[in-house]
């Protein structure tokens, strides 16, 4: 008899520490920063087609910045020159490919990802 109690507590705990799917509660402070920032530059939608502009994120020489891509497919595509840190102020990004890693889709948190 304990043990089903413990199975039936166990499951109760374990339903209840959903995880949200709501865009505003996986969003961080500076994310929302950024994206009130950027938002008349973001033309993605969730579900897209190409090409369009999306706010990311990624660390550049061990600071997070903020910035504009293209998200295209097909498209020959220059890297981001410059992007922004959590205060605002602005970065100017020297090789891309090789400095800046950890890179994430903020908004929109597009299927690719």
């Amino acid at each position: 008899m304990k043990s089903w109690l413990t199975v039936l507590l166990l499951a109760a705990v374990c339903t209840s520490c959903s995880k949200s799917n709501k865009a505003e509660d996986r969003y961080t402070a500076c994310d929302a920063k950024m994206i009130e920032k950027f938002k008349d530059e973001i033309t993605c939608q969730e579900k897209q087609v190409s090409p369009c502009n999306y706010l990311a994120k990624g660390k550049y020489k061990g600071e997070l910045i903020y910035f504009i891509d293209i998200y295209c497919i097909t498209c020959g595509i220059i890297a981001p020159q410059e992007g922004y840190n959590c205060k605002g102020r602005k970065v100017i990004i020297k090789d891309f490919s090789k400095n800046v890693t950890d890179v994430v889709f903020v908004k929109p948190v597009l299927s690719d990802q």
